[in-house]
């Protein structure tokens, strides 16, 4: 008998009157179901179900080809995948399956596939099917391709160093890691036990790119063996959409017992979320859960060793039933805990304190907190203080960023209180007087509804250990504020936010400060969503006097970072004086207005040229500031360059503006609307700049 040619074998035929017979089977089978003859109503669906089938394998053959055409063997493969085998003995679909593989260079996953059907102890007894036969000769044939490969393929991992192996694993991502893992058991060992940082930290970072391939039993087995060995496997982050199930299948299949860091960003079920915390028990040391479906006692209690828990709820979820008041367990390690809840209490606070033996850093952010005596009384050993009560005007842009090196908790120790009504100067001094440590950072928001009265007791408060100050003030609690700058001789960093008045005799104080290093006069995020509200018109003679104030200084001005934030009435005069202070490091400008209609940010920029930029400048910040076109920027270049907002700007003048740099090392571009990502990050390579969009 002529032998079957091996692509007609491959093929899958459809007859032109598969898809009427279809209709038909559809049809008859609803009409026998609605007239009772059911066994018909079987039968004429069963032959319906076998001609779409014959339609679906057909259109899976066509496309998995197309893939193949278009070198997109990834998805060609799971077109292979999902053909149906019409008998037991079909060997289309593992032939693709093979050939597939080989492309990919799978060779280890090739052999195991053609083995799966030469190694079928019925396949003996039909060997006198002809399709069958020469299907089979065709996986004998690519499984000895597979292996001669395999045989004389360069093993890496034999013949390179492991210093280099490790080195090269460094670089590869979860994808990639797993594919090595495919292909052989020693490649598996060394990857499950290789020392290498990154590697700790790829698994479920990279599940997005691999997910095609988690349906094979093999991906969890992997990834089972990677996440029972490594010992520094960083965090668990949830996904959103259509990847969700795909998080909650790995979660079901891979145990982690390692864990040093968990980070969990959505709704996650408590029975799962125990599961975890129980196999990590002796490992955990961070934990930060954003909508927690357990309490914290059950987390703490699981987690002996944890140092730093930042725990999210709607409700209160702290729970102090019976058992935890007989057993008065304490919690050692924790040393930093945050808490963003609802409703938490005076006796709520007392319990977190009193456990949490050696807590130094807490943060509370509750929207509905009423007082916190019990800070005052139990936190006497904390570093760090952060109360937050969560009015809506805070905003993560109102805290210190990377834009300007100021941060309060670089400090040793900091209190930090945020719309917090109940706050008065006496409660104020309270805390201050009742910390073991001398406060060295102060954040103090003031409404502009609050009384002088509240504040007066601050007037002759000396603080002599004080180096940062961050306040917003009213036009009566101006000069409290002042005076306190004034008695504070240490002061490095000053931060004027929020800004109800016109600040002026505060500027004074700032200019008398021997030690300053960063001043920053701005409004924040909530005041600046709304335009009405979002600039204040200031002294600009006052800001400016304290600019020339340390141009006079030359050498021995010890001024370094500047940022200006949605504020108006400054004259170009300002800007020029700022320039020239000498040791300048960074500048952030944000949504100012100017005196002059005739006058912008890009006509200053452009008129000022290169002198713009200060000699030893490291970071430019120009963000939602009206009128800077590609050739106001062309003479900007310093390390760092930080352009957010700014929608004149093209392509044609970022790319001029990079050409004409000598020192660029690091662009950030962010909402320029006229800006294509994808050209950036092309001139980026071009030019050799990381680029950060």
């Amino acid at each position: 008998m002529k032998p079957i040619s091996t692509e007609k074998l491959l093929e899958y035929k459809l007859c032109a009157s598969t898809i009427i017979d279809l209709k038909d089977s559809l049809a008859q089978a609803e009409k026998a179901y609605n007239e009772g003859h059911f066994r018909t109503a079987v039968a004429r669906s069963t032959n319906g179900l076998e001609d779409l089938i014959q339609i679906k394998n057909k259109l899976l053959y066509i496309r998995m080809k197309a893939y193949q055409e278009q070198r997109e063997m990834e998805k060609a493969y799971i077109d292979a995948e999902n053909l149906e085998m019409i008998t037991k003995f079909d060997t289309r679909r593992p032939i693709h399956m093979a050939r597939l593989l080989m492309k990919k260079e799978n060779l280890l996953d090739a052999v195991k596939t053609c083995d799966s059907i030469l190694k079928n102890d019925i396949a003996s007894m039909h060997q006198e099917t002809l399709e069958y036969k020469e299907g089979c000769d065709e996986l004998e044939k690519i499984k000895k391709e597979a292996t001669h490969r395999l045989e004389h393929r360069m093993d890496l991992i034999k013949v390179l160093p492991h210093e280099i192996v490790t080195l090269i694993l460094d670089q590869l991502s979860l994808g990639d890691i797993l594919n090595c893992m495919h292909v052989a058991r020693h490649w598996q060992d060394f990857i499950t036990y290789c020392p290498t940082t990154s590697l700790h930290k790829v698994v479920l970072y990279g599940i997005k790119e691999i997910q095609g391939n988690l349906s094979s039993y093999q991906t969890y087995k992997y990834l089972g063996q990677l996440s029972s060995h490594v010992k520094n496997l960083t965090s668990i982050n949830a996904m959103y959409g259509k990847e969700y199930p795909l998080y909650d299948r790995v979660l079901d299949n891979v145990s982690f017992y390692h864990l040093r860091s968990l980070n969990i960003g959505t709704p996650l079920g408590r029975d799962r979320l125990v599961m975890i915390l129980k196999n990590s028990s002796r490992s955990l040391e961070e934990i930060q859960l954003t909508a927690s479906s357990t309490t914290i006692n059950e987390v703490l209690d699981n987690c002996p060793n944890l140092k730093s828990l930042s725990f999210g709820c709607t409700w209160m979820n702290w729970y102090w039933d019976p058992k935890y008041r007989q057993r008065q367990q304490t919690y050692p390690s924790l040393t930093r805990l945050q808490m963003y809840t609802r409703s938490f209490q005076n006796d709520d606070i007392k319990r977190v304190l009193k456990f949490a033996v050696n807590l130094q850093e807490f943060t509370i952010k509750d929207d509905e907190l009423t007082s916190f005596d019990s800070v005052y009384h139990y936190g006497k050993k904390l570093h760090h203080i952060c109360i937050d009560s969560t009015t809506g005007r805070s905003n993560s842009s109102d805290r210190d960023n990377d834009d300007l090196p100021i941060d309060a908790t670089r400090y040793q120790y900091s209190i930090d209180t945020q719309d917090c009504f109940t706050t008065t100067a006496q409660s104020l001094l309270s805390m201050l007087d009742n910390m073991e440590y001398k406060a060295e950072a102060l954040s103090l928001s003031i409404d502009p509804d609050n009384t002088l009265e509240k504040w007066e007791p601050l007037v002759n408060v000396t603080l002599p250990y004080l180096r940062y100050i961050k306040v917003s003030f009213t036009q009566d609690t101006e000069q409290i504020f002042t005076n306190i700058i004034r008695q504070c001789p240490t002061l490095e960093e000053v931060i004027l936010f929020r800004l109800h008045s016109p600040p002026n005799t505060i500027l004074d104080a700032v200019t008398s400060l021997p030690m300053l290093q960063s001043f920053a006069i701005e409004n924040g995020y909530f005041e600046a969503y709304d335009y009405e509200t979002s600039i204040t018109t200031i002294n600009d003679n006052a800001i400016r006097q304290l600019f020339l104030h340390h141009v006079e200084l030359g050498n021995a001005s010890t001024l370094q970072h500047v940022r200006l934030r949605y504020i108006a009435n400054i004259e170009p005069e300002t800007f020029e004086a700022l320039v020239k202070i000498k040791h300048l490091k960074s500048i952030h400008l944000t949504g100012l207005d100017l005196t002059s209609s005739e006058n912008s940010m890009g006509t200053i920029i452009l008129g000022m040229g290169k002198s713009f930029i200060p000699p030893e400048l490291e970071t430019l910040v120009l963000e939602a500031l009206y009128l800077i076109t590609d050739e106001d920027t062309l003479h900007l270049d310093c390390p760092i360059i930080k352009l957010i907002g700014l929608d004149q700007l093209t392509l044609t003048g970022i790319r001029a503006m990079v050409e004409g740099s000598q020192k660029l090392k690091k662009l950030f571009i962010q909402e320029c609307e006229c800006v294509d990502d994808n050209e950036l990050a092309d001139l980026a390579r071009e030019e050799n700049i990381q680029l950060c969009t």
